[in-house]
Protein backbone atom coordinates (compact mmCIF):
# COMPACT_ATOMS: atom_id res chain seq x y z
CA UNK A 1 0.00 0.00 0.00
CA UNK A 2 1.13 3.08 -0.93
CA UNK A 3 1.17 6.29 1.37
CA UNK A 4 -1.84 8.55 0.65
CA UNK A 5 -4.13 5.69 -0.81
CA UNK A 6 -6.75 3.68 1.40
CA UNK A 7 -6.34 0.14 1.92
CA UNK A 8 -7.87 -2.42 -0.89
CA UNK A 9 -11.74 -3.00 0.44
CA UNK A 10 -12.46 -6.21 1.59
CA UNK A 11 -15.18 -8.51 -0.06
CA UNK A 12 -16.64 -11.49 1.52
CA UNK A 13 -18.39 -14.36 -1.05
CA UNK A 14 -20.53 -17.13 0.73
CA UNK A 15 -19.40 -20.24 -0.49
CA UNK A 16 -22.05 -22.98 0.17
CA UNK A 17 -25.78 -22.98 0.84
CA UNK A 18 -26.25 -25.98 2.45
CA UNK A 19 -26.52 -26.70 6.14
CA UNK A 20 -23.64 -27.86 7.75
CA UNK A 21 -20.24 -27.09 9.83
CA UNK A 22 -17.28 -25.78 8.34
CA UNK A 23 -14.74 -27.71 10.40
CA UNK A 24 -11.30 -25.82 8.01
CA UNK A 25 -10.51 -23.74 5.31
CA UNK A 26 -7.61 -23.24 2.88
CA UNK A 27 -7.22 -21.05 -0.29
CA UNK A 28 -5.57 -23.71 -2.98
CA UNK A 29 -2.18 -22.05 -4.65
CA UNK A 30 -4.09 -19.96 -7.93
CA UNK A 31 -5.45 -17.79 -4.42
CA UNK A 32 -8.60 -17.98 -5.19
CA UNK A 33 -10.45 -21.48 -4.88
CA UNK A 34 -11.30 -22.66 -1.63
CA UNK A 35 -10.89 -26.16 -0.30
CA UNK A 36 -12.84 -26.54 3.07
CA UNK A 37 -14.03 -29.69 5.36
CA UNK A 38 -17.86 -29.82 6.40
CA UNK A 39 -20.22 -32.24 7.91
CA UNK A 40 -23.45 -31.54 6.74
CA UNK A 41 -26.81 -33.05 8.20
CA UNK A 42 -25.18 -34.49 10.80
CA UNK A 43 -22.86 -36.94 8.45
CA UNK A 44 -19.28 -37.07 9.02
CA UNK A 45 -17.03 -34.86 7.63
CA UNK A 46 -16.09 -34.70 3.95
CA UNK A 47 -13.52 -32.54 1.95
CA UNK A 48 -14.68 -30.09 -0.93
CA UNK A 49 -13.53 -27.40 -3.78
CA UNK A 50 -14.85 -24.29 -4.56
CA UNK A 51 -13.67 -22.75 -7.51
CA UNK A 52 -14.67 -18.97 -7.98
CA UNK A 53 -17.73 -18.24 -10.43
CA UNK A 54 -18.86 -21.93 -9.81
CA UNK A 55 -22.48 -22.61 -8.09
CA UNK A 56 -21.39 -25.50 -6.96
CA UNK A 57 -19.06 -27.01 -4.36
CA UNK A 58 -17.45 -30.15 -5.79
CA UNK A 59 -17.04 -32.86 -3.40
CA UNK A 60 -13.13 -34.46 -3.42
CA UNK A 61 -14.03 -37.68 -2.43
CA UNK A 62 -11.96 -37.94 1.10
CA UNK A 63 -14.52 -39.10 3.31
CA UNK A 64 -14.20 -38.39 6.65
CA UNK A 65 -11.45 -36.18 6.01
CA UNK A 66 -10.18 -32.58 7.87
CA UNK A 67 -8.49 -30.42 5.33
CA UNK A 68 -5.09 -29.56 7.06
CA UNK A 69 -3.05 -27.74 4.74
CA UNK A 70 -2.27 -27.32 0.57
CA UNK A 71 1.05 -27.12 -1.05
CA UNK A 72 1.99 -25.29 -4.06
CA UNK A 73 2.05 -28.35 -6.01
CA UNK A 74 -1.47 -29.23 -5.20
CA UNK A 75 -1.63 -31.82 -2.64
CA UNK A 76 -3.87 -31.52 -0.09
CA UNK A 77 -3.06 -32.68 3.74
CA UNK A 78 -5.63 -34.53 5.90
CA UNK A 79 -6.26 -35.57 8.97
CA UNK A 80 -8.41 -39.08 8.69
CA UNK A 81 -10.44 -40.63 11.33
CA UNK A 82 -10.23 -37.69 14.36
CA UNK A 83 -10.83 -39.19 17.48
CA UNK A 84 -11.58 -36.87 20.61
CA UNK A 85 -8.37 -36.26 22.66
CA UNK A 86 -9.82 -34.34 24.88
CA UNK A 87 -10.64 -30.35 25.69
CA UNK A 88 -11.40 -29.11 22.14
CA UNK A 89 -8.69 -31.47 20.84
CA UNK A 90 -8.75 -34.10 18.19
CA UNK A 91 -6.37 -36.18 16.68
CA UNK A 92 -5.96 -37.93 13.33
CA UNK A 93 -4.05 -40.51 10.62
CA UNK A 94 -2.12 -37.44 8.73
CA UNK A 95 -2.41 -37.97 4.76
CA UNK A 96 -1.85 -36.77 2.16
CA UNK A 97 -3.88 -36.89 -1.23
CA UNK A 98 -4.08 -35.10 -4.24
CA UNK A 99 -5.86 -31.83 -4.47
CA UNK A 100 -7.81 -33.19 -7.62
CA UNK A 101 -9.59 -35.58 -5.71
CA UNK A 102 -10.20 -39.52 -6.53
CA UNK A 103 -7.74 -42.03 -5.13
CA UNK A 104 -7.12 -43.23 -2.05
CA UNK A 105 -4.81 -40.54 0.52
CA UNK A 106 -1.72 -41.46 1.63
CA UNK A 107 -1.38 -42.16 5.18
CA UNK A 108 2.23 -40.35 6.80
CA UNK A 109 1.49 -40.54 10.55
CA UNK A 110 -0.72 -41.28 13.30
CA UNK A 111 -2.08 -39.38 16.11
CA UNK A 112 -2.30 -35.54 14.85
CA UNK A 113 -3.67 -32.81 16.06
CA UNK A 114 -2.63 -30.75 13.00
CA UNK A 115 0.12 -30.11 10.44
CA UNK A 116 0.76 -28.22 7.43
CA UNK A 117 3.65 -28.09 4.50
CA UNK A 118 6.88 -25.84 5.28
CA UNK A 119 6.96 -22.40 2.88
CA UNK A 120 9.01 -24.23 0.32
CA UNK A 121 6.32 -27.20 0.17
CA UNK A 122 8.64 -30.00 0.54
CA UNK A 123 8.19 -31.00 4.38
CA UNK A 124 5.53 -31.16 6.49
CA UNK A 125 5.50 -29.82 10.28
CA UNK A 126 3.03 -31.59 12.67
CA UNK A 127 1.26 -31.10 15.98
CA UNK A 128 2.07 -35.29 17.17
CA UNK A 129 -0.37 -36.08 20.01
CA UNK A 130 -0.16 -38.24 22.57
CA UNK A 131 -3.31 -38.40 24.48
CA UNK A 132 -4.90 -36.20 27.49
CA UNK A 133 -2.45 -34.92 29.77
CA UNK A 134 0.44 -36.12 28.36
CA UNK A 135 3.20 -33.85 26.15
CA UNK A 136 2.01 -33.02 22.69
CA UNK A 137 5.33 -32.35 20.45
CA UNK A 138 5.76 -29.93 17.48
CA UNK A 139 8.13 -31.98 14.85
CA UNK A 140 9.45 -30.37 12.30
CA UNK A 141 10.03 -32.59 9.78
CA UNK A 142 7.89 -35.06 11.12
CA UNK A 143 9.79 -37.43 13.13
CA UNK A 144 12.17 -34.36 14.73
CA UNK A 145 10.77 -32.70 17.92
CA UNK A 146 10.96 -29.32 18.26
CA UNK A 147 9.13 -28.59 21.28
CA UNK A 148 6.14 -30.49 23.90
CA UNK A 149 3.36 -29.02 25.08
CA UNK A 150 1.42 -30.19 27.60
CA UNK A 151 -2.72 -29.56 27.71
CA UNK A 152 -4.27 -29.06 30.64
CA UNK A 153 -7.87 -29.70 31.23
CA UNK A 154 -9.08 -26.93 33.80
CA UNK A 155 -12.45 -27.77 35.54
CA UNK A 156 -14.38 -24.76 36.91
Amino acid sequence: MRAGHPPPRTTFQQITFKHGRIASARFAPNGQSVVYSEAQAGAPLEAWYKVPGSPESRMLGYAGADVLGISRAGEVLLSLRNRYAGGERFSGTLARAPLAGGGAPREIVEEVEGGDWDADGARIAVVHSRGVGTPTSLEYPIGQRLTSILYMLVEI
